[in-house]
């Protein structure tokens, strides 16, 4: 009698499990087409070498999770089609893309800002001196 109730609820476990995976394989992607287009950017230029995104990646270089809130688009546009100076180095340059990949990568990490992160990564707090 258990093994059967055991084998019983496996198989409608199985098949309820089957059943949700179809079903949300067929509902439409809530990412944006341009937000796929940024990250294949993100991807092909290696970001994540030096850039965080959720915490995760590089620490060379600032946590992109939420930089479209402290930046505007054109801002963030115009310093990926022309980078400034890499700090602190004097000659080194962030590289630079073409004005259509600049949009999608902004639009990808606008896509990114939206994600509800519950405060996570964590901020470095300020230090009080005493």
């Amino acid at each position: 009698m258990k093994l059967r109730s055991f084998l019983l609820l496996s198989i409608l476990s199985w098949v309820l499990f089957v059943a949700i995976t179809l079903i949300s394989s067929r509902l439409p992607s809530p990412v944006p087409e341009q937000a796929e287009a940024g990250k294949s950017v993100w991807q092909r230029n290696n970001c994540v070498s030096c850039h965080t995104l959720f915490g995760h990646g590089g620490y060379e270089a600032d946590d992109l999770t939420h930089i479209t809130a402290k930046e505007t688009s054109e801002y963030l546009v115009n310093y990926l089609v022309q980078p400034p100076v890499m700090r602190p180095n004097k000659y080194a340059r962030h590289p630079a893309l073409n004005e259509a990949d600049a949009e999608n990568l902004v639009n990808y990490l606008e896509f990114v800002h939206t994600i509800p992160t519950l405060g996570w990564p964590p901020q470095q707090e300020e230090v009080e001196e005493n």
